[in-house]
């Protein structure tokens, strides 16, 4: 199948693993580096503002912070992060290994508290399971309604939303580390209460270049999902070779696209037959992947987010964008 006939492939890039930081003055008067926590997920609110979630478990890490709010550096200094306090409704245990993220369409936000759904992993079936809906209120976020996920699943790292036909359509995606295909799930759902509809799925066979007969152990096939405005599935996939210092290696995928057309399956998924690589990002592990409208919507600007374990994380905004069928470069 091919849905992006006209695509241009962009040029891989590789960044140098630079931590965002702060800088404080210690007791002795020298300088010391905060990093940017690690961000297993991110979804752009508005300008250079994002919301950003950590992978924090549960009991082991009940004080650490969950949420926090990250805005793109206006000067020297690094990306600016606020940890946010979450609000649990009563007698329910923080969220575990928070792994997607996604903001609710604008049709179904509320005027100035942007709403999120946020999403547990599973964390390989040690972990709870849960799909928290949840509103953001200037320096803190409040959980308003939390159900299980549609499916059982085991570790889900990528997860977006989009509407289709008038229809709140939410999409997610196991990690399936060590595999050559995932399924890119999908089903319906409703607010207020939150609850989901049946759940689908299509085949997602990862890139060519990682078909062989022993994948590398470290590989995982999907660590970010995110729809863009024009429909678009964007995948992350990463390199962990479970050594908390790395290396780590991503690429960024043009994986597919949503329609409201249905295809020969009844799906209005279609993925590609081979998917384009958008990025190559060389020495961090990307696990938050978003995406903002430029040039008046016609092309969509995207931002990684990565979890580099002992490294902490960025948040960087990638040189290309993706018009239409087509990806370039954004000129500085």
């Amino acid at each position: 199948m091919t849905l992006f006939p006209n695509l241009l492939i962009a040029t891989s890039i590789a960044f140098l693993p630079i931590l965002a930081s702060s800088s404080t003055i210690s007791a002795n008067g020298l300088s010391t580096n905060q990093a940017l926590p690690d961000l297993s997920g991110v979804a752009w609110i508005d300008n250079d503002t994002f919301l950003g979630i950590h992978d924090a478990k549960f009991p082991e890490e009940a004080g650490a912070p969950r949420v926090s709010l990250l805005s793109l550096p206006s000067e020297l200094g690094g990306t600016v992060i606020t940890p946010l306090n979450v609000t649990w409704p009563r007698g329910v245990n923080p969220g575990s290994d928070l792994e997607c993220i996604a903001r609710l369409p604008d049709a179904v936000q509320t005027q100035d508290t942007p709403r999120f759904l946020i999403g547990e992993s599973g964390d390989n079936d040690r972990g709870s399971k849960r799909i928290f809906l949840s509103e953001l209120n200037n320096d803190s976020l409040l959980v308003t309604d939390i159900v299980p996920w549609p499916i059982d699943i085991h570790n889900v790292e990528g997860c977006s939303v989009t509407v289709l036909d008038n229809e709140l359509i939410f999409i997610f995606a196991e990690r399936a580390q060590v595999s050559q295909t995932t399924g890119i799930n999908w089903a319906t759902y409703l607010l207020d209460p939150l609850r989901f509809g049946p759940v689908n799925s299509v085949e997602y066979l990862v890139p060519s270049d990682h078909h062989q007969a022993e994948i590398d152990p470290g590989f995982r096939p999907v660590t970010a999902l995110e729809i863009d405005d024009n429909g678009s599935i964007l995948i992350a996939s990463a390199i962990d070779p479970d050594i908390d210092i790395g290396p780590f290696a991503s690429q960024v995928w043009l994986a597919g696209r949503t329609s409201s057309q249905q295809d020969s399956t009844g799906s209005p998924i279609s993925m590609l037959d081979s998917p384009q690589q958008l990025a190559s990002v060389d020495g961090l592990k990307i696990e938050g992947l978003t995406t903002r409208p430029v040039g008046n919507g016609s092309g969509t600007e995207v931002i990684i987010g990565t979890d580099d374990e002992f490294n902490g994380g960025v948040l960087r905004v990638l040189p290309q964008t993706v018009r239409g069928n087509s990806t370039s470069f954004t000129s500085q």
